[in-house]
C-alpha cells in the first residue's frame, strides 16, 4: 500500500495532494457528525460532505494512478489534472459552506443565494466534464500506455462520462424528493429502498473508473482475456442503463 502511495504522489502531486486533503476532510467530517447535532432532510448536515470527500479522494487518486499510462501527452494532462483538482476543491468547499450554514447543497434554489450557490456548483461539475471528456480523447485516441489496464481505464472513463449525463438528468427532471416521506431510504447512501433513484446510476457512472479497473486486476489474477474484460464493461454497461431506466420511474 505505501508503495501505491507514493506511485500516486510521482504520477499527479497535485491530484495526490488533492486526494489525501479530502480522506483528511471525510475524517473531519465524520467527527463533525457526532458533535454537531443539526440536520437537513433527516440526515445530519455533515453526511453529504463526508460522502463527497470520501467520493472525490477516491476520484481524484485514481485520475493520479490512471496518469502513470500516459506516455506521450503528459504536459497536456498534467494541466488537465491540475483542472480537475481546482475543480473538486470549489465543489468540497461549496457544499461544506451549506452544511456550515444548516442548509441543503444540492437543489436548493430558496433563496437568491442559495440557488447561485447550487448553479455554480453545477458549472464546476459540468466544467470537469469537460475536462475529463478531453481526458478520455487524449487516452484512449492520442496515447498508447498502460497496455495491460488500458481497455478497462477506456471502459472506466466512458461510464463516468455517462453517469454525469444521469447527473444531467438529475438536475433536469428534479431530486427525488416527492416520495422521500413515503419510501425508506438506505443508510448513508440516502437512495431510496425500492431503487426507483437516478442517484444509483449516477454513482454506477462515476464509480466506474475504480470498479472496471479492479475487475482488470481480478481477472489478470485469475485469468487474462482481453475480451473478458470487454463483456465486464459491456455488462456494468448494461446495469448502468438499466439503473437509468428504472430510475425514471419514480
Amino acid at each position: 500500500m505505501k508503495a501505491f502511495i507514493r506511485l500516486l504522489y510521482h504520477q499527479s502531486g497535485v491530484l495526490y495532494y488533492t486526494g489525501l486533503i479530502h480522506f483528511v476532510l471525510a475524517v473531519v467530517f465524520l467527527l463533525l457528525m457526532g458533535i454537531d447535532s443539526r440536520t437537513v432532510q433527516l440526515e445530519s448536515v455533515w453526511l453529504k460532505p463526508f460522502r463527497f470527500a470520501v467520493s472525490i479522494g477516491l476520484f481524484t487518486w485514481t485520475f493520479a494512478w490512471f496518469t502513470g499510462f500516459v506516455q506521450k501527452y503528459t504536459c497536456t494532462i498534467r494541466i488537465l489534472n491540475g483542472m480537475i483538482a481546482t475543480c473538486m476543491f470549489i465543489e468540497i468547499i461549496l457544499i461544506s459552506m451549506q452544511s456550515v450554514r444548516g442548509v441543503d447543497s444540492h437543489f436548493n434554489v430558496s433563496t437568491s443565494f442559495d440557488a447561485t450557490v447550487f448553479s455554480i456548483m453545477g458549472g464546476v461539475i459540468g466544467f470537469n466534464a469537460i475536462v475529463v471528456t478531453i481526458w478520455f480523447i487524449v487516452y484512449s485516441f492520442l496515447e498508447k500506455g498502460g497496455e495491460g489496464y488500458r481497455s478497462s481505464v477506456i471502459w472506466g472513463l466512458l461510464l463516468f462520462l455517462l453517469g454525469n449525463f444521469s447527473g444531467y438528468l438529475l438536475t433536469r427532471y428534479g431530486w427525488p424528493s416527492t416520495e422521500a416521506e413515503t419510501i425508506q431510504n438506505m443508510p448513508l447512501t440516502d437512495w431510496k429502498m425500492n431503487l426507483k433513484d437516478l442517484r444509483i446510476s449516477h454513482a454506477l457512472g462515476l464509480h466506474a473508473i475504480q470498479v472496471l479497473p479492479l475487475c482488470r486486476y481480478v481477472i489478470g489474477r485469475l485469468l487474462w482475456n482481453r475480451v473478458m474484460v470487454h463483456f465486464v464493461g459491456v455488462t456494468y454497461g448494461i446495469v448502468y442503463v438499466v439503473a437509468v431506466i428504472y430510475g425514471f420511474l419514480w
